[in-house]
This record gives structure tokens, C-alpha cells and sequence, in this order.
């Protein structure tokens, strides 16, 4: 899979929270070429400051023209990205990375828990319009506040299904609850999932005790994003003699087999 590093007007940048800011490019040459689960490091600042790009896990192509992220403002980075408007332009390094095995799946189960909900808008677009699948999409937080893009899955043609802790929206609870539920109930055959390590080894855990095959993607640090700086290691689980290995979530991943990663 090709990559490019190019410079990407803005079409819109705003907050959809008051933290978590939806991010809209004009790139063509990136929506090409960009799979459900892959990500894209931007450069958030100005005059090589800060040196580093950051990671950003693609939320959703609308056209063939336009790309989508969705980020929280927790540091100075990501601070001044969210200063960005429309006009002003961001250099974009990408698709990097390997996506999600969606066309393996007649009948796929997508879940998706705080910011892991970004890639899960793309993956559910393209299950519906590719795969002539509808999908299960089942989204998790904290509180309704952070359920984002709603109105863009209830436009896709999916079985949309919430929880939040708080109760504010959707089921009072966890998205494993829910799982639990559709996986027993339904023909699931593959489960999707993004979103904290916590959830994904309980998402995991449920897949493997209904015979459903599972893939996550994992979130880590990176500093490059093309397996250069070997910063984004995660523990693997070596199936066959059991040792423990490692993984680079930016080159092998960010999607794996749950059954590669070590949850331990």
C-alpha cells in the first residue's frame, strides 16, 4: 500500500465537545488510497514545532475528496491543531498502517468504546456500501457528550446500538454488556474493536468464549509511524511456542488478531 506526504487544506475543524474536535481535509490522493482502521500522522504545529507528528486514526471518508479524524485536545499538540480553520493547511503522512479485515465477515460486529469510536464511522461506511452487509455498530463513553458522530452512523445503514456509564444515552453500562448480548443472539462472525487496552482484552475474552474471530486496533505512542523508531512496541503472543514477542502497532498494526496480542 502506497503512502503520501502532502499538504492538505482545511475544510473544517470544530469541536464537537469541549474537548474532542472533528477535523475535516480536502485530500484526494489519501482517500484513494485509505482503508477502514488505518491512520495518518499530521503535522500539528507550524515551523517544525512541535518537531514531531501526531497519530490519528482515520474516522471517516464522506467522498472521494474529503478525510475525517477525530481527536481530544490533551497537550500542546493537539492544543494547537485545534487552532487550525478552514484555509489554513496541514501536512498529512499517510494511510500508514494496516486496516481491517472487514471483507472476511458476512455478518460483522463493530464495537467501539471512547475515542476508539474514530475508526469504527469509516468501517461501518464501507461494510455498508462494499460488503451489502449491514452491520452491528455498538458504541460506548462516559456519557452521551462523548457518543460523537451519531448522526453520521444513523445515516449508514447499520444496527446502531449505545451504552454509556452515566446512563445518559443508550444502556446504562459497558459496550461489553451489549456485546455479550449480540454475540449470543445473532450469527456474529467477527468482532471490530477500538478503544482502551481494558475494553479491548474484555472484548477479546467475549469473542473467544462465542467461537467469533476478533480484530483490534491498538493506540500507542508513536513518533514516526513507519516502524523507523520502534517506540510504538506492544507485547505479542506467539501462538505457536507461547513466548512472548513484540509487535510495532504503526507497521504491523495498528489491526491485529486479538489472539496475537499478549493481554496479560
Amino acid at each position: 500500500m502506497s503512502r503520501h506526504e502532502l499538504e492538505c487544506g482545511v475544510i473544517d475543524n470544530r469541536a464537537v465537545t469541549r474537548d474532542i474536535f472533528l477535523l475535516r481535509l480536502d485530500a484526494h490522493e489519501l482517500t484513494l488510497q485509505a482503508r477502514p482502521g488505518q491512520f495518518c500522522m499530521l503535522e500539528v504545529g507550524e515551523y517544525a514545532y512541535p518537531l514531531l507528528k501526531r497519530p490519528f486514526s482515520i474516522h471517516d471518508v464522506p467522498d472521494e475528496n474529503e478525510i475525517e479524524f477525530i481527536y481530544r485536545v490533551a497537550g500542546k499538540g493537539t492544543a494547537m491543531l485545534s487552532r487550525k480553520r478552514a484555509g489554513d493547511s496541514i501536512r498529512v503522512l499517510g494511510p500508514l498502517g494496516n486496516g481491517f479485515g472487514w471483507n472476511q465477515s458476512r455478518h460483522p460486529v463493530l464495537v467501539g468504546g471512547g475515542l476508539g469510536i474514530a475508526p469504527m464511522l469509516f468501517l461501518a461506511r464501507i461494510i455498508s456500501e462494499k460488503g451489502l452487509i449491514k452491520p452491528v455498530v455498538i458504541l460506548g463513553a462516559r456519557s452521551s457528550a462523548e457518543l460523537v458522530s451519531l448522526e453520521a452512523f444513523k445515516a449508514i445503514d447499520c444496527r446502531l446500538c449505545l451504552a454509556t456509564e452515566d446512563g445518559s444515552l443508550g444502556q446504562k453500562g459497558f459496550v461489553t454488556t451489549l456485546l455479550q448480548e449480540i454475540v449470543g443472539d445473532s450469527e456474529a462472525d467477527m468482532v471490530f474493536s477500538c478503544g482502551p487496552m481494558p475494553m479491548l482484552k474484555a472484548v477479546y475474552e467475549i469473542a473467544v468464549k462465542a467461537s467469533v474471530s476478533c480484530e483490534v486496533s491498538l493506540e500507542a505512542q508513536m513518533a514516526c509511524g513507519i516502524g523507523a523508531c520502534l517506540g510504538c512496541a506492544v507485547k505479542s503472543a506467539d501462538r505457536s511456542s507461547g513466548q512472548t514477542g513484540y509487535l510495532h502497532v504503526c507497521k504491523e498494526g495498528p489491526v491485529f488478531d486479538g489472539a496475537d496480542v499478549s493481554w496479560n
